[in-house]
């Protein structure tokens, strides 16, 4: 929005359409806080219209539409009007925009900087004794029933015959 602003926006399109599902709908509503407590229904969609005003002021609008029986409707985001100017709207959104995309999008367990903390590692640790326990007690359990199979019933042998 701000390249948009500036006249510097490669390619320069009025409209920009993203598709997405429903849980990164959600989660951009969250970003925007005004998340209601409702997985967003199938179809729904939001709109961030950026408009110039007679002042020639750029102002953004968010609406929302979470069913095809209805239009559209403003949403406010907290700390701004339903039309925020373009300014305070990025500065009440700048806490959840990455500023450096590369090291942000690799956060996480597989990335180089992940450090474990001393509860993960012992969450880990006991995870592992358990899931060895268990294979060592199916291994037992499957042993011992084995034994009691044989023990517990009859043994037959069979004798020599010589046939002369």
């Amino acid at each position: 929005m701000m390249q948009k602003r500036e006249g510097i926006m490669k390619p320069d399109y009025k409209l920009t359409v993203y598709s997405a599902h429903d849980t990164t709908v959600a989660n951009f509503l969250m970003a925007l806080g005004v998340f209601d407590p409702q997985s967003p229904p199938y179809t729904s969609l939001v709109l961030v219209e950026l408009w110039k005003n007679d002042h020639e002021e750029f102002q953004v609008r968010v609406l929302y539409r979470n069913s095809t029986k209805f239009r559209p409707y403003n949403l406010a985001i907290p700390g701004c009007a339903a039309v925020c100017p373009l300014e305070k709207f990025a500065d009440l959104l700048k806490p959840v925009i990455p500023v450096n995309w590369e090291k942000e999008c690799k956060m996480g367990i597989f990335s180089d900087d992940f450090a474990f903390n001393s509860l993960a590692i012992l969450a880990l640790m006991v995870n592992c004794i358990l899931a060895v326990l268990l294979v060592f007690s199916v291994v037992f359990g499957i042993a011992y029933w084995r034994k009691q199979k044989v023990s517990s019933g009859y043994c037959y042998h069979q004798l020599r015959q010589d046939i002369d």
